[in-house]
């Protein structure tokens, strides 16, 4: 049997979901990323390769400014871009708060900036805050990053995060209107043995399209 086949067939107990994604993207680089989880690949698909790669360029640019172990908001609306984001966190060992899609807004946000020392979103909506935020989260003494303007170049830069199974990955924010917001965290190990929560925060649970316009 072909090696590469066998290692995408079973790819060895792999420990980590970074690792798996990282092994997909070798092994099988033009396949539905989403399949993965979901067993239904989508159409238009986002390639085990490019999220892979959009993952370790958002994961370079944050380490390279020296922001692994802070905590992020997510805010680049649905699509794979969020996915890519998701991922860039967990591959730079960046904790990332996962706001469901209908509360990725400035007023839900400026809720939970008290939580987080991170933005990650786009630059269309990084220049839009001025206009539209609260006065919260304008005063909230957050980091920003346009992740849409990064260059492939910082995929080079990438290093894998020194981390174990059980630190923590992800805050999901299933309520940022409760006193106080309810943020559910997760391990390295939890994220990978349910990755599902990361479609679900980017809003590709319905794979409808994950390019929204």
């Amino acid at each position: 049997m072909n090696k590469a086949f066998a290692a995408l067939a079973q790819p060895a107990n792999p420990p980590s979901l970074i690792d798996l994604m990282r092994a997909r993207a070798a092994f099988d680089p033009n396949g539905a990323a989403f399949e993965l989880w979901t067993g239904v690949p989508p159409r238009p698909a986002c390639s085990n390769q490019e999220l892979d790669q959009a993952a370790r360029a958002i994961a370079g640019a944050l380490q390279t400014a020296g922001m692994s172990g802070r905590r992020a908001l997510v805010m680049t609306g649905q699509g794979a871009l969020k996915l890519a984001a998701l991922c860039g966190c967990l591959y730079a060992g960046v904790v990332a708060i996962v706001v469901p899609p209908e509360h990725d807004l400035p007023l839900a946000l400026a809720r939970l900036a008290p939580a987080a020392s991170l933005l990650l979103s786009t630059e269309a909506r990084l220049q839009a805050l001025p206009l539209n935020a609260p006065e919260e989260l304008l005063h909230s003494r957050l980091d920003w990053l346009a992740v849409d303007m990064l260059g492939r170049g910082f995929a080079a830069a990438w290093r894998p995060a020194r981390a174990d199974g059980s630190a923590l990955a992800l805050l999901e924010c299933s309520d940022p209107w409760a006193e106080p917001a309810c943020m559910l965290p997760m391990s390295l190990a939890e994220v990978g043995a349910d990755p599902s929560v990361l479609i679900r925060a980017a809003g590709l649970d319905g794979l409808d399209n994950p390019y929204p316009a």
